[in-house]
């Protein structure tokens, strides 16, 4: 498998390869694995304004689902949120 993903991901580790997945589902229009994706990058992620853009994926996804308690906690957990 490390023959067909991109450099960066194969030396980056989990947190690249989520991302790589998520932006693979989301072009492909497959949001709730690419919201699934997201969560798993955001959770290997050590850099917080990594993560930021996924959150904001992910808050977005929820309320376009409307799925209000979802969007609610995804806004919660975001590590920028208080700064």
């Amino acid at each position: 498998m490390s023959d067909i993903l991109p450099d960066y991901v194969r030396w980056n580790g989990l947190a690249d390869y989520y991302k790589h997945v998520y932006q693979i589902c989301r072009t492909a229009g497959l949001s709730v694995p690419a919201v699934a994706f997201a969560k798993k990058s955001i959770s290997e992620t050590a850099d917080a304004n990594d993560a930021q853009g996924l959150m904001k994926y992910v808050f977005e996804e929820y309320l376009s689902t409307q799925q209000y308690e979802e969007a609610w906690q995804a806004m919660l957990a975001n590590p920028l949120l208080n700064q």
